[in-house]
């Protein structure tokens, strides 16, 4: 099939495409395309089009997502940078008790289900690439890098079962190993045995977690490193070793919960930084914040409840005069 200019064009936005999910289903796909343009101004000042926005139902998330097409690498690392450390969502866009998810978008290979081929571009996989060096913007309140040159199972266990800890207990976010704290791509070499291990040991950290830990509450992504000076590939010297940065998403845990490590201690996090293991008093005091804050919820509910009962009791007693008036006036035409 002969590429047109017409294909090179599509391949180029999906290219520079962003992914967005924990989008709210419960609204119509048009609904949520157009909050989603609205998110996109009031956050990076790009102008966009609900055309531009895709959006189509996630069965393994059990909400929307969307694919947010933009022309050049300059808008998607604006948009990337930007949407992280936007504070002020649409109403209505995220689904209950959920966090935006931003994330670079990346087109599925085909797989197979059922004895047919398909294709889901729902989440990332590896024709998204990095480029050695590529910048990603600075660490937020809900994304950490940490440089990691040579694949240390035994201390990304350790940095894992910290930074997940402190994003459940706080408004989640995304963990990146290899990539420095200046925001520069670097990449660790991995083999895909040694990527398997990845998995394996975060998975195995994370279910120990206390409460337990949904399966959807977190993904993992491997991305391959480019690296421009070491050929047309990003292989390293070894012939099965290759570039990759290690991402871990995750989301916000329970309301007014707090989760605890494997073995028993609590982070949080703040301001872009992690706070713990938090003394039993920090974590008393935490305690009494959150209830003092679902007391005071509960006391404007209330006050609001009482206001709208006044309110009520007003109409019907205005109603009530008004009606009253009307048969007197009717009372004395007769006479």
């Amino acid at each position: 099939m002969p590429v047109t200019q017409e294909t090179m064009a599509q391949t180029s936005l999906c290219r520079h495409a962003i992914f967005l999910g924990n989008l709210n289903n419960d609204l119509p796909k048009l609904q949520i395309a157009s909050l989603i343009v609205q998110l996109t101004r009031q956050c990076t000042g790009l102008n966009l089009d609900t055309r531009d926005v895709k959006v189509r139902f996630s069965h393994p998330s059990d909400c929307f997502t969307a694919t947010v097409k933009l022309q050049t690498p300059a808008e998607q690392q604006k948009a990337l940078a930007d949407l992280a450390k936007c504070q002020q969502v649409p109403d209505g866009l995220i689904k209950m008790g959920r966090t935006l998810r931003v994330d670079m978008f990346q087109k599925n290979p085909h797989r197979r289900k059922g004895g047919k081929v398909f294709v889901e571009d729902e989440q990332p996989n590896h024709e998204f690439f990095f480029e050695k060096g590529q910048h990603l913007g600075s660490e937020t309140r809900i994304l950490e890098f940490k440089e990691m040159s040579n694949l240390n199972i035994q201390y990304l266990r350790q940095i894992v079962a910290r930074y997940v800890c402190a994003f459940l207990n706080s408004s989640g976010g995304a963990l990146m190993f290899g990539v420095d704290d200046k925001g520069n791509v670097q990449g660790t070499p991995m083999s895909h045995k040694q990527e398997d291990d990845v998995r394996l040991a975060i998975d195995q950290i994370i279910k120990k977690f206390d409460p337990p830990v949904l399966p959807q509450m977190y993904n993992i992504s491997f991305i391959p490193v480019h690296d421009p000076t070491n050929g047309a590939n990003n292989r390293t010297s070894g012939d099965e070793n290759v570039l990759k940065v290690i991402k871990l998403n995750i989301d916000s845990g329970r309301a007014n919960t707090l989760y605890a490590t494997p073995v028993g201690d609590v982070f949080i996090r703040r301001d872009g930084s992690v706070q713990g293991p938090l003394k039993p008093r920090e974590i008393q005091e935490w305690c009494n914040m959150n209830f003092d804050n679902k007391e005071k919820a509960y006391q404007d509910e209330i006050a609001q409840l009482q206001h709208q009962l006044r309110q009520a009791e007003y109409d019907r007693q205005t109603r009530s005069d008004l009606s009253l008036k009307k048969t007197k006036s009717a009372v004395c035409n007769i006479l």
